[in-house]
């Protein structure tokens, strides 16, 4: 499972499959409400699982917060505003919970694997948690994206589809008080109602946005301005509409083109939504762009325009990264990032374990059962310390910045075997290795001979019984 092009913030997720090893649950500790953070904490029963998708305005990627019975009891968002947690699978309708700092959510699931949110002892918030899947129950959202969409008819055509669900969306909406029994707030109405908005903006742009007549479908319509609302950047489809509404804006030079969608997006847009998609537009062209004299121009503009923005120096950081690898010559000249921020070559990591079995973990925070499997991966290198082996785990995220929330999520202590691949649709490695999908653990022995390209999954015995044999040199 990979997928670096992040088109528009939409992406695959992968689902991970139930393991029979079991992590222990820990005892639920500082559960206090901070002003900062919100928890989550794991209700679910035996063999559920579950997936919360959460999108911050400063990540290109959904990023899976992954629930099974086994899995550890809280999850912890660090936070000072409102997020929007997703939760169902991508191409279908994402129910959406709206949390606050200072909060915390009692996590359980369905029989169809969605999550399910409650506050213990109120009620009112309960009500709120439960209010989208209560709209979808009663107003099923239109799926009319897969329909084919090049005539200013067929827009006309889905927007009127569109219209009675939103219509009937926002009622429902105003009307949820009339039931004592479902009371919510005046707060909630006005964020759902802002949520429901652009939902129905991004959802009927999405089919057509790279069609070349596309600017042309919603002239005299609803959409022929973008309704701009800095204080929505934490609103996942806000942001997907955006993206939309730019490359609609955009026409027919689209096609690839970063430099075109780029200065769109400078001209059309102002304020922080403005700065928040031409950061995304650069992070997310980084990987294909990165040394080319547009993109240097452009991203050195930004730099220019917002000096001092937090932007600003996650792209510095991760341009600085990238760099150092446009250049590679083959799997063993290339240079990984170290955690500490240093470029090391990765033939000199291998040489320099060499005498000793190695097993890499290639995986990305992105990828569920990447991070399912780390656990069992950390347990096993726990158990064969001290034996002749190494663990190494190198990560293609597309940012050190999400890697380092990913080895903070899952616990990462000892972090001098862990490395980030800065480019990887260009990387040596990924071919070397044919990493086409993740997760994927690669085997030497003690002679630096490679044993395998596809070694089993650390949750399952039959890695540990090779990697035992190879310490022994039984094979």
């Amino acid at each position: 499972m990979k997928n670096y092009k992040i088109a528009i913030l939409c992406l695959v997720i992968c689902f991970c499959i139930c393991c029979k090893n079991k992590t222990p649950k820990a005892a639920i500790v500082n559960l206090a409400p901070k002003k900062d953070s919100i928890i989550l904490i794991n209700k679910l029963a035996a063999n559920q699982s579950t997936f919360v998708y959460d999108i911050s305005g400063y990540d290109v990627a959904y990023f899976p917060t992954d629930f099974k019975a086994n899995f550890p009891v809280k999850h912890t968002i660090n936070t000072t505003g409102p997020v929007y947690l997703l939760a169902g699978e991508p191409g279908n309708t994402n129910t959406v919970f709206i949390v606050f700092p200072g909060e915390h959510i009692e996590v359980h699931t369905n029989a169809e694997h969605r999550a399910i949110f409650n506050t213990p002892n109120n009620p009112q918030r309960s009500n709120e948690l439960s209010f989208f899947y209560d709209l979808y129950n009663k107003y099923p959202f239109p799926f009319t994206r897969q329909v084919k969409i090049n005539t200013a008819a067929d827009f006309k055509n889905a927007d009127a589809v569109y219209a009675v669900w939103y219509l009937n969306a926002v009622n429902f909406l105003n009307t949820y008080n009339n039931n004592k029994s479902k009371t919510i707030s005046p707060k909630f109405i006005q964020l759902a109602g802002k949520y429901l908005y652009y939902k129905r903006i991004y959802d009927l742009l999405r089919p057509f946005y790279n069609s070349p007549n596309a600017a042309a479908f919603t002239k005299g319509t609803a959409y022929d301005k973008f309704k701009e609302c800095d204080s929505c950047l934490a609103m996942p489809h806000y942001l997907f509409a955006l993206s939309c509404y730019n490359s609609v804006l955009t026409g027919k030079k689209t096609d690839g083109n970063f430099t075109a969608v780029f200065d769109t997006g400078k001209v059309h847009f102002t304020g922080a939504t403005k700065r928040y998609l031409l950061y995304n537009l650069l992070a997310t062209g980084m990987e294909a762009n990165i040394g080319t004299p547009q993109f240097n121009q452009r991203i050195k503009w930004f730099f220019a325009t917002y000096p001092n923005d937090t932007t600003s120096k996650i792209l510095k950081d991760e341009y600085n990264n990238k760099m150092i690898s446009v250049n590679s010559r083959s799997a063993f000249d290339e240079n990984v990032l170290t955690a500490s921020g240093r470029s090391v070559k990765w033939g000199d990591i291998l040489a320099g374990n060499k005498g000793k079995v190695i097993l890499v973990d290639f995986w990305a925070r992105y990828c569920s059962p990447c991070v399912h499997e780390i656990p069992f991966s950390q347990s096993l290198e726990k158990q064969l310390s001290d034996k002749d082996i190494t663990f190494i785990y190198v990560s293609f995220d597309a940012s050190a910045t999400t890697w380092k929330a990913g080895m903070d999520e899952l616990n990462f202590k000892d972090r001098q075997n862990s490395f980030l691949i800065p480019l990887p649709s260009r990387s040596d490695i990924n071919k070397y290795y044919n990493t086409r999908e993740i997760p994927k653990y690669i085997i030497y022995d003690k002679h630096g001979k490679l044993v395998t390209k596809d070694g089993p999954r650390p949750s399952g015995p039959e890695l540990k019984k090779l990697l035992s044999k190879l310490i022994t040199n039984k094979i």
